[in-house]
């Protein structure tokens, strides 16, 4: 993809905290949610399970997420630059009801609510890149004729 054909682009880890829910109850099978209780590499398998459960195409531990006029393209990213490597898959922009970006002490956090009561988190390098990405987001979404 080139990048006159995105209109955003961040650079996103999984969130190490697990915030993914489904309420719906669709989540992967209950476990240890505790980021205390389970190693680095089964937080991120956790993390994995309950994102594919709502829906989300995940594309590794590190993933670039774009914005196209009507969905977000979630993408593994190369290990040096970062760049988008292999198409992961798609969200569509009306699947989305709410998106913010906080910051911690230590680190950016990008929310994801979907319209089915999944929620799903990120980590963002910035808050600054991450607000950016939030509000293109949202002004993509409301400017599409099906919101």
């Amino acid at each position: 993809m080139s990048d006159s054909e995105h209109l955003a682009r961040i650079n996103v880890s999984f969130a190490r905290r697990l915030l993914v829910h489904d309420l719906a109850g669709r989540s992967a099978p209950a476990g240890p949610t505790s980021p205390r209780a389970i190693s680095g590499i089964g937080a991120y398998r956790n993390w994995c399970a309950r994102a594919d459960a709502i829906g989300f195409p995940v594309a590794g531990m590190s993933m670039v997420l774009e914005l196209t006029e009507d969905s977000i393209v979630v993408y593994s990213a190369t290990f040096v630059r970062g760049r988008p490597k292999r198409r992961a898959g798609a969200l569509p922009l009306r699947e989305i009801a709410q998106f913010t970006s906080a910051r911690s002490l230590t680190k950016t956090h990008i929310v994801m609510l979907l319209g089915d009561g999944g929620i799903i988190e990120f980590e963002a390098m910035t808050k600054r890149s991450a607000q950016r990405f939030v509000d293109a987001v949202l002004t993509q979404r409301d400017r599409s004729p099906w919101s």
